[in-house]
């Protein structure tokens, strides 16, 4: 097989793994990008040599993209691992409003299922944001997401450093609230002396 060909084969098997561990089936790919199943079989055979061509391998991608960012909402709107939005860097002649907060948090989630399907696109905030903090998940096992608006693929800086200082406030905050609650519990609790 020529190069070409063995990388287009390569790309095909590891979006059909993508979208068989989404639970997507054969038929589903087969209609999602507009060829017959027995294509579809032949494509994702391991020890086949058919391969799609770009323009059904693009197809592939975009639809690999679409049920991972769907599969990423899903996951990321119920229970502990949603998003929450801890600060942004905005234009301030347009405030920064529930509506604009919402529209962040779906540009981070489809920013993540396209980073999660291996194909990293910036994240499209809002034109009046220039950078975001985001949390995923509770305060005991979180992360941090720190996401800012690029100009021919650079992130702004200035927006960047903006939001660490905000995330350095919040690691502040959250150590002062920690050593208060130890405080508080040990002066509730005490403990017996030791005898020896």
């Amino acid at each position: 097989m020529r190069r070409d060909h063995q990388e287009r084969k390569a790309a095909g098997l590891r979006l059909w793994s993508l979208l068989e561990a989404l639970g997507i089936s054969k038929d589903k790919v087969a209609n999602g990008i507009k060829v017959n199943k027995s294509s579809v079989c032949r494509a994702f055979d391991e020890t086949g040599e058919f391969a799609f061509g770009r323009d059904k391998l693009l197809a592939l991608q975009i639809l690999a993209t679409q049920k991972i960012t769907e599969t990423v909402r899903a996951i990321l709107q119920l229970g502990p691992a949603k998003l929450d939005l801890l600060s942004t860097d905005y234009d301030t002649s347009a405030p920064c409003h529930d509506k604009t907060a919402k529209a962040i948090i779906e540009a981070v989630q489809d920013s993540l299922a396209s980073r999660l399907a291996g194909e990293p696109s910036p994240t499209r905030l809002p034109n009046n944001v220039f950078a975001a903090t985001i949390q995923l998940g509770p305060d005991q096992h979180c992360l941090y997401i720190v996401d800012t608006r690029t100009s021919n693929g650079v992130p702004n800086d200035d927006s960047r450093i903006h939001e660490l200082e905000h995330l350095s406030d919040h690691f502040r905050e959250q150590a002062r609230q920690l050593r208060a609650r130890r405080t508080a519990t040990q002066e509730r609790v005490q403990l017996p002396k030791k005898r020896f």
